[in-house]
């Protein structure tokens, strides 16, 4: 998140609120957790709840889990040993037993990323001890996410700044272009020091399918933006089951 003025286009996911200068808290250090879009959808639980810094889950362990930021949805998965026996993807061929986007759906993968933050000053000046003043504005920056991003904070859906439109949220949409939101004034806010941040986070809208190898699979990834194609495989390299999907950078 950024402050008055221009953010800086090498943040990420950065919190700055001052009227001069800059009071950096990088949420990739934050504690962020994962949950599978299709288990809240059967809760009854929607996205913008989870971005209520008052929120809890009771979801069951292999639901919400853990999330490694930055990363993708299948570093999470592995790292929390949802799939027996995966342990190092990089050895033998445990790649290869790990599901493809191509046979268990996209859903498999859309995932859900929460976590929470505070524009306490005692907590951004500990982070920035230059920072003085007191808070304004503030932005939140996605760096890279795949493939498809949308953004909630306390509990209310927020569009990328630079998305032109009648004022409508908005996907964040692409793997390699950098985002912006306007988060305006959260210390006008409901709650005065904690905040909800949660990203919905879907796999590239044509996935395409690795079964008969080739260049790029079968190349139907290329139909999407920018994007990498061998992500769907490429002569001897393997798929990459979730195609990249995650807050990335």
């Amino acid at each position: 998140l950024a402050a008055a003025g221009e953010p800086r286009p090498d943040d990420f996911l950065r919190f700055s609120s001052a009227p001069s200068g800059s009071c950096d808290a990088d949420l990739a250090q934050a504690t962020w957790i994962a949950c599978r879009l299709s288990f809240l959808g059967d809760t009854g639980v929607d996205v913008a709840r989870l971005s209520e810094p008052n929120w809890h889950s009771k979801a069951p362990s292999q639901h919400c889990i853990p999330a490694t930021v930055p990363g993708t949805i299948l570093t999470t998965l592995v790292s929390n040993g949802s799939f027996p026996g995966i342990t190092d993807l990089f050895a033998d061929d445990q790649l290869s037993q790990v599901p493809d986007i191509a046979q268990t759906g996209p859903e498999f993968w859309t995932f859900v990323y929460r976590t929470t933050f505070s524009y306490r000053p005692s907590s951004l000046h500990a982070a920035s001890p230059h920072c003085t003043g007191s808070f304004s504005r503030a932005w939140l920056q996605l760096r890279g996410i795949s493939y498809r991003a949308t953004v909630f904070v306390d509990g209310r859906e927020i569009a990328p700044s630079d998305v032109a439109g009648d004022g409508a949220a908005a996907s964040a949409v692409g793997m390699f272009r950098r985002w912006t939101f306007d988060l305006g004034d959260i210390t006008q806010s409901k709650s005065k020091s904690a905040h909800g941040i949660a990203i919905l986070v879907k796999p590239p809208d044509f996935p395409g399918s690795a079964v008969h190898g080739g260049q790029g699979g079968d190349h139907d990834i290329a139909r999407n933006a920018a994007i990498m194609q061998f992500t769907a495989g490429w002569d001897w390299i393997r798929a990459t089951p979730d195609r990249n999907t995650g807050i990335w950078d």
